[in-house]
């Protein structure tokens, strides 16, 4: 499952916790998470209104346009 109970966590908090115990908690961390569905690609942390994004490629490399980002707090996570 994607999340699942405490005592049988799914995807999203396992891989949460396996990358937050490798990043030192002085160091700020940013999350995002999204969809794609039918072909479309969806913001899953922004207002509820669902509205496809946008991708722009460069030679920089990939961005996502209204992508939500939010800061998330590392030691939070080490230890819940």
């Amino acid at each position: 499952t994607m999340h699942g109970p405490p005592s049988n966590p799914g995807i999203i908090p396992r891989t949460a916790r396996h990358l937050f115990d490798q990043i030192s908690p002085d160091h700020g961390v940013y999350m995002s998470a999204t969809e794609i569905y039918n072909g479309n690609l969806y913001d899953l942390l922004g207002p509820k209104k669902r509205v496809p994004l946008k991708i722009l490629e460069s030679l920089q490399g990939v961005h996502v346009c209204d992508l939500t980002e939010h800061q998330v707090q590392v030691r939070a996570l080490q230890h819940a």
